[in-house]
């Protein structure tokens, strides 16, 4: 989780991060996706994903195939396979917090001092969550 934050306090995330929050948006849509809406809807939460936004989206989504989180529809359409309710619960704190640090560093502070950006108060499973990693 570290990484993680590191990266979110820049206003990107990388990895499970990412993953996590492509599964939430999956979810939320209830309907096949295209890699580019995912990219828009992404960079709507105030996610920066470096590089080639949908070459990196579609590569994060082929771990949660494997997963069977995630099921490819055809050629860059992709869309919600499930996964169990508890998992998704763990997966929507974890983007709740990651989401809220990339919130605080891109709306709030300028690149000098993201190294003093205070992580917002969160309850003490959210706290739990986060050290887990």
């Amino acid at each position: 989780m570290r990484v993680d934050i590191d990266h979110a306090k820049r206003g990107e995330l990388r990895g499970r991060g990412l993953r996590h929050v492509l599964v939430v948006c999956l979810a939320d849509a209830n309907q096949p996706v295209s890699l580019h809406e995912l990219a828009k809807t992404v960079a709507r939460r105030g996610v920066h994903l470096p590089g080639a936004p949908t070459k990196l989206i579609s590569d994060s989504l082929r771990w949660e195939i494997r997963r069977g989180r995630v099921r490819r529809v055809r050629r860059g359409i992709y869309e919600f396979a499930g996964a169990p309710p508890s998992t998704m619960r763990w997966i929507r704190t974890r983007v709740s917090l990651l989401l809220g640090i990339v919130a605080d560093a891109t709306t709030q502070h300028t690149s000098e001092d993201l190294d003093a950006v205070k992580r917002p108060r969160f309850s003490a499973a959210l706290m739990r969550v986060a050290a887990l990693g």
